[in-house]
C-alpha cells in the first residue's frame, strides 16, 4: 500500500545554514557487469542466485535476454545496477539483477560496500561565506515571490552520447563538453568509466536571462566503490567552490553563496580510473528586476500525467470500457471455496488480451503511475517517485513479482524475448521498480526476513537516492494470488524446503502472504492500477476487488 503523501522526486536542498557537502549511506549490491555499461532495451533478472536464468537486458528484440553482457565499454562501473528482473534468474529481463546490473569493481559501477565521502578540496574566492550581499531580504512577501526554483534529475537522453553540445532543461539551456564515456545507468548518468576515466574537466553550464543572485545550489553525484573526483563550481568571475568526493555513497555539493551572477557552471573530473555519476541539480536563485517572470522550473512542475496514444503509451481497448468491477464477476458464485472458487476465477481472468514484454515497458508508464504525482511511477518495493519514460532500464526494470524462473510452465525457459507474448509478459505480474529494487528481488520467494533465497519487500539502503515510501507487503501478495488463480501449474505454499529450491513453480510464504493481504490493505493506486490493466487485457486482479477471497481459497 502506498503512503498517501505526495513525495518529491528530487532531493531537497539542505540546510543552507551550512555549506559544504553532506552524505548519505547507501548499500550497493556486489554483482557485475562490464564496464562502460550499455543501456539497450532489455533488462536483467540475471544472476544472483545459483539457479540465475540468463536475461540481459543488452540484447536486440530478435534475441533473448541473457545476463551476461560483457562487452568492455558497457559496464556501468561498480554501483548497483539496472536491468529489471536482473539480479537473480529471473534477472533475464526485469526480475533479474538489472540490466546493466550490478557492478564491481572491475566492472564499472563499483561496488556498493564502500562508503562515499566528499571534502573541500579548495575554494577559490569562496564568496559564499559572506553571505547574501544582495538587496532580497529573506522572509518579506516579495523576497518569496521573487525567489525561482530549479531542479532536476538527469538522464542520459540530457545528452547527446559522449559529443559536446547543448540541451533545453526546465527553462535553461546548459551547454555541455564532450566526455570519454556517458550513458544512463543506476537512475541517473554515468561519466567515465574504468576503460575510459574522465581525466579532463567534464563541464555542464548555463547563461541566466537576467542578473540573479544565486542563494543555494545542491549538486547530488557518486563513484564507482573505488572511484573519486572533484566538483568544480563557478559562477561569474567571483565564485569559485571545488569539492572532492569518493565511493559509491552519494556526495551532495551544496552552498549557499547569496551573490550577484549572470551564468552557474559545474565541472566533474575522474581522479581514480573509475566511473562518476551525476545524478541531480537543484538551485534557488532571486531576481530583483519584477519584470522578469519565474522562468524556471522543477521536473514535478513540467511533468504531465500519462496519457494512452501519446508518447508511445499504448491506446487501451475500447471494448473493455465498460468493465468494472461490479459487472466483472456476475457469472462467479463469490461464495464459493477452495478449489471450486479457484476453477470459477481461472475461467474468468484467463479470457485476457495478451501484450507483448515489448509493450509492457510503455504500457506500464500508464498503469503504474502515482495518482498523487501525475507523470511519475511508484517504484515497487521502496516507493521511489520515477520518471515515467522508458530509458532502457536505466531508471527502472519491468520487474516479475513472481519471478520467471519459478514460472516456466510450457514455456520450456525462463528466457524472454521482448516480442513474448505469455505469463512472462502478464501486466498483472509486472511492475516499475528500480534496478536496484530488482536486484534485490532476484528470483527470491517472499518472507519476513531476508535471506539469500527470501526477500521482505519493504527495502532500503539503496545505491542512488531514494524516497523510501509505503508498504509494499499487500501488493506482493494479491499479485501473487492472481498468478496463481490464472495460471495453471503455478504452486503458493508454505513448504521452505521447496521454496529453497527455486525450480518447482512454486512461492511463498503462503501464511505470510496471506497475512500481509490483511496488513497492508488495497489502496488508491492498487485500484487504479488494476482498472488500467483491465482497460488493456480485459481482465482485472480479483484479489484487489476482493481481498478477502484469498483466505476463502487458501484457508479451505
Amino acid at each position: 500500500m502506498k503512503n498517501l503523501k505526495k513525495l518529491i522526486l528530487l532531493p531537497t536542498i539542505v540546510s543552507m545554514t551550512l555549506s559544504g557537502c553532506t552524505f548519505l549511506e547507501i548499500g550497493f549490491l556486489d554483482s557485475s557487469s562490464s564496464e562502460d555499461q550499455n543501456n539497450s532495451s532489455y533488462e536483467d533478472e540475471s544472476s544472483f542466485t545459483e539457479s540465475s536464468e540468463t536475461s540481459d537486458e543488452n540484447s536486440s528484440d530478435s534475441t533473448y535476454i541473457t545476463s551476461d553482457s560483457s562487452s568492455e565499454d558497457n559496464s556501468t562501473d561498480d554501483v548497483s545496477s539496472s536491468g529489471e528482473d536482473s539480479s537473480s534468474e529471473d534477472s533475464s529481463a526485469d526480475d533479474s539483477s538489472s540490466e546493466n546490473s550490478s557492478q564491481d569493481d572491475s566492472s564499472e559501477q563499483d561496488d556498493s560496500s564502500s562508503e562515499g565521502s566528499s571534502t573541500e578540496e579548495g575554494s577559490g574566492t569562496d564568496s559564499s561565506e559572506e553571505g547574501s550581499s544582495s538587496s532580497y531580504s529573506e522572509g518579506t512577501e516579495s523576497g518569496s515571490e521573487r525567489t525561482f526554483t530549479f531542479s532536476h534529475v538527469f538522464t542520459a537522453s540530457d545528452f547527446n552520447s559522449t559529443s559536446a553540445g547543448s540541451s533545453d532543461i526546465n527553462g535553461l539551456t546548459f551547454n555541455y563538453t564532450a566526455s570519454s564515456y556517458l550513458s544512463g545507468a543506476n537512475g541517473c548518468v554515468q561519466i567515465g568509466s574504468g576503460n575510459n576515466p574522465q581525466k579532463t574537466a567534464w563541464t555542464l553550464s548555463a547563461a541566466f536571462p537576467c542578473e540573479v543572485t544565486m542563494l543555494d545550489y545542491e549538486i547530488v553525484v557518486f563513484a564507482a566503490s573505488s572511484g573519486s573526483g572533484t566538483v568544480d563550481v563557478k559562477m561569474d568571475s567571483d565564485y569559485t567552490y571545488s569539492k572532492y568526493f569518493s565511493g559509491a555513497s552519494a556526495s551532495y555539493i551544496n552552498d549557499n553563496p547569496g551573490l550577484a551572477t549572470d551564468d552557474f557552471a559545474f565541472s566533474m573530473t575522474s581522479t581514480a580510473d573509475k566511473a562518476m555519476y551525476l545524478y541531480s541539480l537543484s538551485f534557488e536563485v532571486y531576481v530583483e528586476d519584477e519584470s522578469v517572470s519565474d522562468f524556471l522550473y522543477t521536473d514535478e512542475e513540467v511533468a504531465s500525467a500519462v496519457t494512452p496514444g501519446e508518447n508511445s503509451i499504448p491506446e487501451t481497448v475500447e471494448a473493455y470500457a465498460d468493465i468494472t468491477k461490479e459487472n466483472y464477476y456476475t457469472d462467479v458464485d463469490l461464495n464459493l471455496t477452495g478449489s471450486s472458487l479457484t476453477s470459477e476465477l481461472r475461467t474468468l481472468v484467463s479470457d485476457m488480451t495478451a501484450y507483448s514484454y515489448e509493450t509492457a515497458k510503455y504500457a506500464l508508464q500508464y498503469t503504474d503511475e502515482d495518482p498523487d504525482n501525475p507523470g511519475y511511477d511508484y517504484g515497487l518495493y521502496d516507493g521511489h517517485e520515477i520518471k515515467a519514460c522508458w530509458d532502457s532500464s536505466a531508471t527502472w526494470n519491468r520487474e516479475h513479482v513472481w519471478p520467471r524462473s519459478r514460472m516456466i510452465l510450457d514455456n520450456g525457459s525462463s528466457s524472454i524475448k521482448e516480442s513474448t507474448k505469455n505469463n512472462f509478459s502478464d501486466l498483472h505480474n509486472l511492475r516499475v521498480s528500480c534496478p536496484q529494487s530488482n536486484s534485490l528481488h532476484s528470483n527470491k520467494y517472499y518472507a519476513e526476513t531476508d535471506s539469500s533465497n527470501a526477500m521482505y519487500p519493504n527495502v532500503s539502503g539503496l545505491s542512488g537516492v531514494h524516497t523510501y515510501n509505503g508498504d509494499h507487503r499487500g501488493d506482493v501478495a494479491r499479485i501473487c494470488f492472481y498468478m496463481y488463480v490464472r495460471y495453471d501449474g503455478l504452486t503458493i505454499t508454505d513448504d521452505t524446503t521447496i521454496l529453497e529450491s527455486g525450480t518447482d513453480n512454486t512461492m511463498g510464504v503462503l501464511s505470510t502472504l496471506l497475512k500481509w493481504n490483511e496488513a497492508d490493505p488495497v489502496d488508491s493506486f492498487e485500484t487504479q492500477r488494476n482498472n488500467r490493466i483491465c482497460r488493456y487485457q480485459g481482465n482485472r486482479n480479483p484479489f484487489i476487488d476482493y481481498p478477502e477471497l484469498a483466505n476463502r481459497i487458501f484457508e479451505a
